[in-house]
């Protein structure tokens, strides 16, 4: 739901969709699976962490193994634990946590005196309000990070700053800085200047190539990003659009050095692994290509594209990478068990380790997927016979095909619908099977679920002409003649010259006028 004001979510619907947590709530199980990553570092650095400041490089690495969990299946880039003191024991360990623990402590217990000390009033009220605000950021970022934003963090310690004026027993002394002191502290201040400008002018060229590199100008965009590079030349995200860029023009070289670049800066995207590899692959350095391709699909073990791209490259040599291909492709049908390439891939590697039952299963699994396949079909129909199947799919499909087109030419249409729900039964995803039906359907006059699957085949093919023309014609037998015009007017966009179509929307216009 949405506030009238700026259309931002309303206090209100924010609340009531929590309720959403019974299946997957990204802002809740996100969180979750950040924490669980940062418990990880907790226990393996408990004493000392892992670093501060260092928990978004580190957590890429912890991700994966959570990611399997469906709830937990969202990946993230975590810049922060989104839990403070999972953020700060995550990097200082327990002997940091100690300390935070004990700043706050000190806070409270200060904050408390103070208030009451005070005899005015208004100032008690003051300090009240202003620890108020120090407790109500830590609460929240129990489970926000608005304390790393630079706005709100700014009011934290500028209200945590302002405390101690209202305390009229301290002590205020004066530092006198020497003239070298202020010497130096004014060179020091001249340099941070100077590299927070160069930044900026750093920032300016890396959007202006990014939105060059967009535009698929890629001159442009090589020129502004390699300025980026020379004002700050550690910017993961402008080496990694350099990379792409030279990767591009096909400057490889220069390609695998700037992604060595963005590495060096981060080493937590998966996307930088995985593009390396692909130019390391084109540069034929195949070990390298394995090693990044590998990295790739630990960060981020539900990418499609590193699963196959990494099987790819095993599949250059069979016989040298036979077992890790199996175990690479085992776990990908997993992961996407609607991929019939992964299936495939993973019959003919057990053919090659002798396995030729499971072999046959994989084939199976991928005609059930897409029966017309080729290439398992191929594949299955080959072994079946080697092995000695009686009644393989492919021959039952066959028969039953055959059977399906006699008993729609004799107008057995209920025969047909039975042998069409066998087939699905084996082969749920038959374009052509779910094509015979929804015909079937339309000749016995039952529109409603002919035009469901008609949408459905259309949804997978959207320029299969055949069906959108009987989805058109069905949906005029049940009057919907805004929409069957539609469909009529996008075939005759392919065919311009097809008079059933033609003939079809003249009957439109007919009805539509009487």
């Amino acid at each position: 739901p949405e506030s009238p004001v700026g259309g931002n979510a309303a206090p209100a619907g924010r609340i009531l969709e929590v309720q959403q947590a019974k299946e997957i709530y990204s802002p809740l199980h996100q969180r979750l699976l950040i924490w669980l990553c940062g418990w990880d570092m907790v226990k393996e650095k408990f004493f000392t962490g892992k670093g501060w400041g260092l928990f978004e490089l580190f957590y890429p690495f912890y991700q994966g193994k959570y990611l399997f969990i469906k709830k937990l299946s969202h990946r993230t880039h975590a810049n922060n634990a989104h839990n403070e003191i999972i953020e700060v024991w995550s990097q200082t360990g327990t002997i940091g946590l100690g300390i935070y623990l004990l700043f706050i402590i000190t806070f409270f217990v200060y904050s408390y005196k103070l208030a009451k000390i005070q005899l005015d009033s208004y100032k008690k009220m003051v300090v009240v309000g202003l620890s108020s605000t120090v407790i109500a950021m830590l609460i929240d970022n129990l489970l926000n990070v608005t304390i790393h934003f630079c706005v709100p963090a700014f009011l934290y310690f500028f209200n945590i700053g302002v405390l101690p004026t209202f305390d009229s027993t301290r002590e205020q002394k004066t530092i006198k800085l020497s003239n070298t002191t202020v010497v130096f502290a004014i060179i020091v201040g001249v340099f941070i200047m100077i590299r927070l400008w160069l930044n900026f002018l750093g920032e300016i060229n890396y959007f202006k190539g990014f939105k060059y590199s967009k535009r698929n100008e890629l001159q442009p965009a090589l020129y502004y990003l390699s300025n980026a590079n020379k004002f700050q030349r550690y910017e993961v995200n402008n080496n990694y659009e350099l990379a792409n860029t030279y990767a591009r023009i096909k400057k490889l070289d220069e390609a695998v050095y700037y992604y060595y670049e963005a590495l060096a800066s981060n080493c937590g995207y998966d996307e930088i692994h995985f593009n390396l590899a692909t130019v390391l692959m084109q540069k034929q350095q195949l070990q390298q290509a394995k090693l990044h391709y590998t990295q790739s699909l630990f960060i981020n073990p539900l990418s499609k594209d590193a699963y196959a791209a990494l099987g790819s490259l095993f599949l250059t040599n069979v016989e040298e990478n036979l077992e890790p291909a199996i175990k690479l492709f085992e776990q990908a049908v997993k992961v996407f068990p609607d991929e019939k390439d992964f299936y495939n891939n993973l019959g003919f590697l057990y053919i090659k380790s002798g396995q030729e039952h499971k072999a046959l299963e994989c084939y199976q699994k991928a005609l059930q997927i897409d029966p017309n396949f080729e290439y398992a079909r191929r594949n299955y129909t080959i072994l079946a016979k080697k092995l000695g199947v009686k009644d393989d799919i492919i021959s039952v499909y066959n028969d039953l095909m055959q059977q399906i087109i006699k008993d729609v030419e004799q107008k057995k249409f209920d025969d047909a619908e039975q042998k069409c729900y066998k087939i699905l039964n084996v082969f749920p995803n038959d374009i052509t099977t779910k094509f015979y039906l929804a015909n079937i359907y339309f000749s016995k006059d039952k529109l409603d679920k002919a035009v469901k699957i008609y949408q459905q085949l259309l949804e997978i093919q959207p320029d299969n002409l055949n069906v959108r023309y009987n989805l058109a014609v069905a949906l005029m037998k049940q009057k919907n003649f805004y929409e069957a015009e539609q469909h009529l007017n996008y075939i005759l966009s392919k065919q311009p010259d097809n008079k059933l179509v033609k003939e079809q929307l003249n009957i439109i216009q007919q009805m539509k006028n009487f």
